[in-house]
């Protein structure tokens, strides 16, 4: 808005009311002081007329103040729903992931208006049983999906593959548990799997995130892959070998490219 203002384009920027450019009585000050004097551009609104005399000035600073105030109350009122809606355990929004459904409850009195609950979906959950569970096992994430397309599973309608579970397998809410905010909800989501096993899989991926490298997403297979090292001389910081044969160290001393000539090292 301020670079459009040094243009020259306009005079005046016309608001529905002034609650729209701004709740901020510090921006609205400072911002339409910038505009009138740097640019000589008046903020208007359309449906609360401000007079230039002094009450008009008293007015339009009443206004900035009340939008502030308003913004705090709403922002608290908010907060406190969202502080209810997880004490009594109702969906507060957002996406749902696979393993459940929504249940709606109508509210009493209200046409069309309902509570909303998660719950398990059965045939979903017996999917998401079998991964967490077969990961545990040390079964590659590939496996599992082609096991369970040879089942006639499909997710969405299309088949699993490796990184199907990519989202999935790290959410804790599978637990029964979940950070909203800065607040736990401990009975939003149904509990599909225990937090031992889900620990188990978090550890296990950890593991062979570090030890396999680029080598579960490779299109060509290369045998430095998880296993070069940098060092430099504080930590040993893994590298990202890539199918162009250019590795960069992640390490944040040291921030170069390398590059490496396969058939040579591999030879």
């Amino acid at each position: 808005m301020i670079k459009d203002a040094a243009s020259g384009a306009f005079q005046y920027i016309i608001v529905y009311m002034f609650d729209r450019f701004a709740r901020n009585r510090r921006d609205s000050i400072m911002y339409k002081e910038m505009l009138k004097q740097d640019y000589g551009i008046r903020v208007l609104s359309a449906t609360q007329p401000i007079s230039d005399d002094e009450g008009g000035e008293f007015y339009e600073m009443f206004l900035e103040w009340n939008d502030e105030k308003y913004s705090k109350r709403l922002s608290k009122r908010v907060r406190n729903g969202l502080d209810t809606s997880v004490e009594n355990g109702t969906f507060c929004g957002g996406y749902l992931i696979y393993g459940y459904k929504i249940r709606k409850e109508p509210i009493a009195g209200k046409r069309d208006k309902f509570i909303k609950y998660v719950e398990i979906d059965e045939e979903q959950a017996e999917i998401v049983r079998y991964v967490f569970t077969e990961y545990d096992k040390g079964v590659p994430k590939k496996e599992i999906a082609d096991a369970l397309n040879a089942q006639g599973k499909r997710l969405n309608g299309k088949k699993f593959t490796g990184k199907s579970f990519d989202k999935y397998i790290v959410n804790p809410k599978y637990t029964g548990e979940f950070y909203f905010g800065e607040r736990l909800c401990t009975n939003t989501y149904p509990a599909i799997i225990d937090k031992a096993l889900f620990e188990r899989v978090q550890k296990r991926l950890a593991a062979n995130r570090y030890f396999a490298g680029g080598a579960a997403t490779a299109r060509v297979p290369y045998l430095l892959t998880g296993n070069v090292v940098y060092a430099n001389g504080h930590t040993k910081s893994k590298l990202e070998l890539k199918q162009s044969n250019q590795c960069k160290s992640k390490s944040r001393d040291s921030l170069r490219n390398l590059d490496f000539l396969s058939t040579y090292i591999e030879r």
